[in-house]
C-alpha cells in the first residue's frame, strides 16, 4: 500500500477547500456501494479514500468523473474480494 506522503510528489501540492469539497463528496457517494460482502470494509474504505485523494491531488475536479472513477474503483475492490 502506498504512503500518504507519496501523493505529495503528483501534480497539485495542495487542495482548496472546493477541491476537498469535491473529493469529500465523490467519497461519500461511493461508500454505499461498499457493502457487507467486502470481507474487510475498513481496508476498503481506506483504499478508496486514498484513491480518491490520489485523483484530486493529480488534479481531477470534475466532481461526476471523479464520483464515476471511485464508484469504479469499488467495483474493483469487490471483484478483488469476490476472487
Amino acid at each position: 500500500m502506498r504512503r500518504f506522503d507519496s501523493f505529495l510528489s503528483a501534480d497539485v501540492q495542495s487542495l482548496d477547500p472546493d477541491d476537498l469539497r469535491i473529493a469529500a463528496d465523490a467519497f461519500e457517494a461511493a461508500l454505499p456501494a461498499l457493502d457487507e460482502s467486502i470481507p474487510d470494509p475498513h481496508a476498503a474504505r481506506q483504499n478508496l479514500a486514498r484513491f480518491v485523494i490520489e485523483r484530486a491531488f493529480r488534479g481531477e475536479r470534475d466532481a461526476a468523473r471523479l464520483h464515476a472513477e471511485a464508484l469504479d474503483y469499488v467495483r474493483v475492490i469487490r471483484r478483488k474480494s469476490i476472487a
